[in-house]
C-alpha cells in the first residue's frame, strides 16, 4: 500500500506546471487546527478507558443456549478458558470465528498507516508543480489531520459505549491474557476501516477536484479503495472484528472522507488541471493563500 501512495503521487506529477495560486480548500488556521488535533487527542483518550477493564472478561451477561446440549458442550469446552459463547454472534458473523493468520493484525497497523499517508502524498503531489507548493500543502495536510481526528474520535467514542467483545474472545488458540484484555471488548465499529476508507474518500475528492473524472483519478480512487478494503479484510483476518464492525467502520469513514473536504472547499477553486478536463467551477484568477488573519 505504501506504492499505491507513491503511485498516486506520481499520477499528480505528470500534470502541467500551474503558474495561478487558487485555493482548494478555504481553512482557518487557528480554529480548524485546534478542532483536528483536539478530537484526534480526544479520541485516544476516549480509547485508553480500555486499561480500566485489563484482566476482566467481557463476555459477562453474554450466553445463550438453545438447549441444554449445546450448553453443556460449551461449558465443558470453555471450562476454565473464560471463553465467550458464539451463540450471542448474529449468524452473518459467525464464519469470522474460523477466520485467520497469525500475521494479519501485523499487516492491518501497516496497512492503515499506509492509508494515512495517501491523502498528503497527493496533496503535497499537486502541490510541487504549482507556484505555492507549502500554502497548498499545508491546506491538504490540515484538512486530512481534521478528517482523521474526527473519525478517530467517533470510533473510540462508540467503542467505549458499545463494548461488544472481539471475535478473538470466543476461541481458546487466543491466549487468555489477550482474551481479557480491555481491548478485547472494542470489537464494533472497527477504527482501522473507518480510518482508510475515510483516506481513500478523501484521496477521491482530491483527485476530483484537481483531476477531474479522467483515467488518472479513476486509477487513483480505484486503489485508494482497494487498499482500504485489503485492511479490512485483515482486521477480520486477524479476528479483530466482525463482518458488521468493519461494514459499519466503512460507512462511517466515507461518510466522513467526504464530508470534511466538501465542506472546507473553496468556492473559488480552480477546477481540474489535467489536459482537456472541463473546469468544474470558473478560474477567478489568483488569490492569497495565507492572510495576517490566520486563514490559508
Amino acid at each position: 500500500m505504501k506504492w499505491g501512495a507513491l503511485a498516486l503521487g506520481l499520477l499528480l506529477f505528470t500534470g502541467p506546471t500551474v503558474a495561478a495560486a487558487q485555493p482548494l480548500y478555504q481553512v482557518s488556521l487557528p480554529f480548524d487546527g485546534l478542532l483536528a488535533l483536539g478530537s484526534g487527542t480526544v479520541g485516544l483518550l476516549l480509547d485508553r478507558e480500555k486499561f480500566q477493564w485489563d484482566g476482566l472478561s467481557p463476555c459477562e451477561g453474554l450466553a445463550r443456549y438453545p438447549s441444554a446440549e449445546e450448553r453443556l458442550a460449551f461449558e465443558l469446552m470453555a471450562e476454565g478458558e473464560g471463553l465467550c459463547d458464539e451463540m450471542v454472534v448474529p449468524a452473518f458473523d459467525r464464519w469470522v470465528l474460523d477466520q485467520g493468520f497469525e500475521s494479519a493484525r501485523t499487516l492491518s497497523d501497516i496497512g492503515v498507516s499506509s492509508m494515512m499517508l495517501a491523502p498528503l502524498v497527493v496533496g503535497w503531489a499537486d502541490s510541487a508543480h504549482r507556484s505555492d507548493p507549502w500554502d497548498r500543502g499545508a491546506e491538504a495536510t490540515l484538512v486530512s489531520i481534521q478528517t482523521f481526528g474526527l473519525t478517530i474520535l467517533l470510533a473510540s467514542a462508540v467503542k467505549v459505549a458499545w463494548r461488544r467483545p472481539r471475535p478473538l474472545t470466543f476461541r481458546a488458540d487466543f491466549d487468555k491474557e489477550d482474551r481479557y484484555a480491555g481491548d478485547a471488548r472494542l470489537s464494533f465499529f472497527s477504527g482501522h476501516s473507518a480510518v482508510s476508507f475515510a483516506s481513500a474518500s478523501l484521496v477521491t475528492v482530491m483527485l476530483v477536484e484537481r483531476r477531474g473524472t479522467g483515467v488518472g483519478t479513476i486509477l487513483g480512487a480505484s486503489g485508494a479503495y482497494l487498499g482500504a478494503s485489503l485492511v479490512a479484510y485483515l482486521r477480520i483476518a486477524a479476528r479483530k472484528h466482525f463482518l458488521s464492525d468493519v461494514l459499519v467502520g466503512a460507512a462511517v469513514g466515507t461518510l466522513i472522507g467526504i464530508l470534511v473536504p466538501l465542506v472546507h472547499l473553496s468556492p473559488d477553486a480552480p477546477g481540474p488541471t489535467s489536459p482537456g478536463a472541463a473546469p468544474l467551477r470558473p478560474d477567478p484568477g489568483y488569490h492569497p493563500l495565507v492572510t495576517w488573519g490566520g486563514a490559508f
